[in-house]
């Protein structure tokens, strides 16, 4: 995970285009702005099209049942992952959290987000059987 920084901020900055690329250690530029750029109606079935393109698959959790055992086994594991819901002032936002604490906000403000909604993981998708990658 390499930590980026948004550009952007308030209802239309780029958090989950930074979040995107810092935990595909990628740099911002590489990253579409999936929630702002023309993908605004269908921003997740984007991202996920375009993570799906590169060998990766994003899962959310709705509701943050953190005490769920499989959520308690991801998060066990030392996996980054994404926490997404609004911030202070009531606008959407997402951090990166490892071990149930956020270790990059990619907001200059690093105040994190208010009220967790969702919980966020991507995960590397398994080469097709009979093909090496």
């Amino acid at each position: 995970m390499t930590p980026i920084e948004q550009t952007r901020t308030g209802r239309h900055g780029n958090c989950q285009q930074a979040a995107l690329a810092s935990l595909l250690d990628l740099p911002l530029d590489d990253v579409p702005d999936f929630c702002n750029n023309g993908h605004r109606d269908h921003w997740y079935e984007s991202m996920c099209l375009w993570l799906l393109g590169r060998g990766k698959m994003h899962i959310a959790y709705p509701e943050c049942d953190e005490q769920w055992p499989p959520i308690q086994a991801l998060i066990g594991k030392g996996l980054y992952y994404c926490i997404s819901g609004p911030n202070e002032d009531g606008i959407g936002h997402v951090v990166i959290y490892q071990f149930d604490k956020m270790v990059w906000d990619p907001n200059p403000s690093r105040r994190g987000v208010a009220t967790k909604r969702f919980l966020e993981f991507i995960f590397d998708l398994p080469a097709p059987a009979g093909r090496e990658e």
